[in-house]
């Protein structure tokens, strides 16, 4: 059985040793095919993960400088998840989405705040949209100044997995 990296290696190591050419919308259903069976053995996970302040859509964002924030400043992160899957509705529409859980841990690992079903994230489209983007934003308005490392954990809506956002910031002293 392959895994679904050695399923992407080969579908990207097949579209580097020749070019694809879609002239016709036939070869580029042909393709999509491709794209869609490759996702569909993805296992969920989160890319491009980033501090910004703010996004307007997929890739469409302003980065923040770096992952210092002031008391009151919102501790907002971008990600593009990979590999969700897709639930058929009653409308014959595609469902997906995310419940994620969020946890405040100190460097060394203990948890200091947490909670379950933080953020609950949900769409419905005729398409199964690729191209799709989170933003999750905490407030630690009066929290001590020091380092800190943020964590959620994503479930995929459709499916039962899920992956796990974590990334260190700094709380800037007044």
């Amino acid at each position: 059985m392959r895994t679904a990296l050695s399923v992407l290696t080969i579908v990207l190591a097949a579209a580097v040793a020749m070019p694809a050419y879609a002239q016709t919308v036939e070869d580029y259903d042909t393709a999509k095919a491709a794209l869609d069976e490759s996702w569909n053995q993805l296992p969920l996970s989160f890319t491009n993960v980033r501090f910004v302040t703010e996004a307007t859509g997929f890739g469409v964002y302003t980065e923040k400088a770096d992952a210092i924030f002031k008391d009151g400043e919102p501790v907002t992160l971008y990600a593009e998840p990979l590999g969700f899957k897709f639930a058929k509705t009653d409308d014959d529409q595609n469902s997906f989405g995310f419940n994620f859980d969020f946890k405040l841990k100190n460097p060394a690992g203990d948890v200091l705040s947490e909670k379950p079903d933080f953020l609950k994230t949900e769409m419905k489209s005729h398409s199964e949209n690729h191209e799709f983007y989170v933003m999750l934003t905490l407030n630690l308005k009066g929290a001590p100044a020091g380092d800190y490392v943020l964590e959620y954990t994503g479930h995929d809506l459709s499916s039962a997995e899920t992956a796990e956002i974590s990334v260190p910031f700094t709380l800037a002293a007044p």
